[in-house]
This record gives structure tokens, sequence and C-alpha cells, in this order.
């Protein structure tokens, strides 16, 4: 589900976050101006640090209600640009651009054509990635841009934090012209993969205690991780519509297990996701896109006590498939209504084409 991680309304000239996650701004040659912020001089920037919310963002969503001042239809504007991470911005003709870090290293994203957006009237920005392989953007809630050839998955958020109105080096480049009142960010958190009424805490130590006797700590664990989820990434748009459905399923899940701690959980997820991509892709395929992870899974693939341990996790019922995710309850990053917390107000439209829903 949707989970707001970042809201800063900048009325009273603050950046104070209201999301409960604490991920304040500091502002910095900046005034208050009727209700939002001025940003006029080349160093005017709003920072706000790292945090542990920022690291693992999986898929986001970030808007930004802005009115721009700014007449060099030469210039970049940077509206919101966490480091090493994603960016979105307004480019020279005054368009909309949105990118992340992708899973190659280089920065990719949709963009727009020139946009009515140095009119003088206030706009909202709204850009995403869906952590695999599809990035949005809309303007003033209809989507004006898809990619589904950007491979995930988002990065964590660098040691310079997120920068609102410039972008987040000391250096005073990309600065914003004009007035921003409000900034939202969330990240894509799944339901948790466990029942509470049949989670067997016992069964879980076991399993935990085993990865680590196989050596899987939490660097480890990590590292396989990001790995995982680039290969997977780069592997997306080659699998059937069903497999896709699996994956986007089950992605995200694997990321919650290990952002839980819990162990035996990333691991079946894990052997999950290479089980569809086998079925989908060949075996042969599979092997040469994983590379050096093979190595990595293959304590986890091979070890019998573990795999003994794996079943049974699930209320006792074994190769239990990762639960579909319901839009209807939880909303998607296109529609419907949010599943929790502060809402700009409306989704940015319908999902677009080609975007892989989850039945």
């Amino acid at each position: 589900m949707r989970e707001l991680i970042l809201h800063h309304r900048y009325s009273a000239g603050l950046a104070w976050d209201t999301s409960g996650f604490h991920n304040h701004g500091v502002v910095h040659d900046v005034w208050p101006d009727q209700g939002a912020i001025r940003f006029k001089h080349p160093s005017s920037r709003i920072d706000v640090p790292p945090s542990s919310t920022l690291r693992d963002l999986g898929g986001f969503r970030c808007s930004v209600r802005f009115r721009l001042e700014g007449t060099n239809a030469n210039a970049r504007y940077n509206l919101a640009e966490s480091q090493l991470s994603f960016a979105l911005y307004i480019i020279p003709g005054f368009a909309l651009k949105a990118t992340i870090l992708d899973g190659n290293g280089s920065w990719t994203g949709p963009q727009t054509g020139p946009l009515p957006i140095n009119d003088g009237n206030w706009h909202r920005a709204d850009c995403g990635h869906d952590g695999l392989s599809t990035g949005w953007l809309a303007l003033d809630g209809k989507v004006v841009a898809v990619r589904s050839d950007v491979p995930g998955p988002v990065r964590p958020v660098g040691p310079n934090g997120l920068t609102v109105g410039h972008w987040p080096e000391p250096v005073n480049n990309y600065a914003f012209d004009g007035d921003i009142s409000e900034v939202w960010l969330w990240r894509n958190r799944p339901d948790s993969p466990l029942d509470k009424c049949c989670m067997d805490d016992d069964a879980l130590a076991r399993a935990g205690a085993e990865l680590r006797r196989l050596g899987y700590d939490r660097d480890k664990l990590r590292q396989l991780l990001t790995e995982i989820q680039g290969i997977v990434a780069r592997l997306y748009t080659h699998l059937p519509a069903a497999a896709r459905a699996d994956v986007a399923s089950t992605a995200p899940r694997l990321t919650a297990a290990f952002r839980a701690g819990d162990y035996a959980l990333f691991a079946q997820y894990a052997m999950h996701l290479y089980d569809v991509l086998v079925a989908a892709l060949g075996q042969q395929a599979v092997a040469a896109a994983l590379g050096g992870v093979d190595d990595l899974l293959a304590p986890i693939a091979k070890d019998r006590r573990l795999r003994e341990i794996l079943p049974g996790l699930l209320c006792g019922v074994p190769d239990v498939p990762p639960r579909k995710h319901d839009h209807r309850r939880h909303g998607d990053p296109f529609g419907g209504e949010p599943a929790e917390g502060d809402y700009p107000g409306y989704p940015p439209a319908n999902r677009p084409p080609g975007w892989s829903d989850p039945k």
C-alpha cells in the first residue's frame, strides 16, 4: 500500500513534515509568500536530511504544487530531487521530466513536450515509478508521459538527502524561480506477508537462525536484495503478462521481508521470483542474467534443512503463493482512494496503457 512519508506545507514559511516521519526540511535563502515559500536566488533551497524512511523507497510517488515565475526557456528548474535516487524538474522549453538513477546506472525517465506551466498560475506535478520498469508524470491531474523501459529498483536517497527547489549538491545549479506551497512523497509499502493470527514466532526464529548459520547477515541480504531487484527489473519487460503480475506482487514483499528482518520470508520470496523467471524465460537465460547472484542464492536453493523450514511458515501450508495485492482496498499509484494518510486531493488519472496491474 502507499505510505505517506513526507508532507510539507509551506504556509508558515517552515518545512515541517506533517507525515509523522520527521522528514523536516532546512530552509536556505527563501521567505514566506502568501501561503507558500518564495524561491528567488540561485541559493534558494530546502534540504531534507537522509533518514530511514527515505532509504528504501521501492516504488514511489512525489507531488509538488508550484507557481513558476522564471522566464528563461533554456533553464532547468528543479522541483524536487533526492540525491542518487530520483528527480522531478522542468527542462528547457518549459516541459516536465522525472528520472531515477536506474538499474543500469543512468538517469532515465519520462518527459513531456512544452506545457503551459509558465503562465503565472498554480500547477501540481506528480511523478512516480513502480520499482520495476514503469515511470510516469502527471500535471494537474492528468497523466502526460509514461515510460515502461526504466529499469528499477529506485535507489536509496544519497547522503545529501532530498532537496526542494534546487539540486542536492552545494553548487548553485537548477534553482527554482517562483513559489512552492506543498510537497508530498510516498513510498510503496506492501501489506504484511503474514497474518498475525497464524504467525509462528518460533518457526520464524528458527529459520532466521538457520539463515544466519549460512552466513546471511543484514549486509549480505541487502546486497542480495539490491542485485535481485536490478535483475528482475531488467528482465521484467520480457515476461508474459501473467508472470509480470506475479513479479509485481512478489517484488515489494521481498523488500518488506528484508525491512522486517524476516530472513526466512526473504528467502521464500527470493526463490519464488527465481522460479517465476525460470518458468517464463528458461533456466539458461536466467542463469546468464543472475551472474554473481547465483552464488548468493545457491545456499538457499540447495540447503535441505533450510528448504524444510521454509514450508509451514504460512500456517503450515507448503508452497503458498504470495498474496495478491488488492488495489480496491489499498489504492494504487495511478488512481482510486488512498489507503491512509493525507492525500493531495485528486489522483493523477487512470492508469496508463501497459501498466501491469496484478489481479
